[in-house]
């Protein structure tokens, strides 16, 4: 399935989708355990956002960057861009958003996700 070409920027490169040699039909094949892991994840960072905005730092920092890359796998940059996601009065949002840029710029550049 070929991406269609638009004014905006490219987008990530999880955001291609996979698809199937014969049908052109996007690869989505999951367990159910892996969907329950990922809409836990997505509940997850719902929740530390709203910590970070109520004042929470440290831990909850480090669990929304540690999601960065399993968020990214999951297309949720391809719904929202990380500019997106920093611009605006939400802080939480604004972290998130940074980080998936820190981490999707050095997985363009080669060197992996950004530590």
């Amino acid at each position: 399935m070929a991406r269609p070409e638009t004014e905006h920027a490219p987008l990530p490169l999880a955001c291609t989708p996979r698809t199937t040699p014969a049908s052109g039909v996007p690869v989505l094949a999951r367990s159910k355990a892996q969907e329950l892991a990922q809409a836990a994840l997505l509940a997850s960072t719902l929740v530390n956002i709203e910590r970070y905005n109520n004042g929470e730092r440290g831990g909850v920092e480090n669990e929304l960057r540690r999601a960065v890359p399993v968020l990214v796998k999951l297309g949720l940059f391809c719904l929202f861009t990380p500019d997106e996601w920093a611009t605006g009065a939400n802080p939480g949002r604004q972290l998130v958003g940074l980080a998936a840029k820190i981490y999707l710029g050095s997985e363009r550049d080669g060197g992996g996700p950004a530590r």
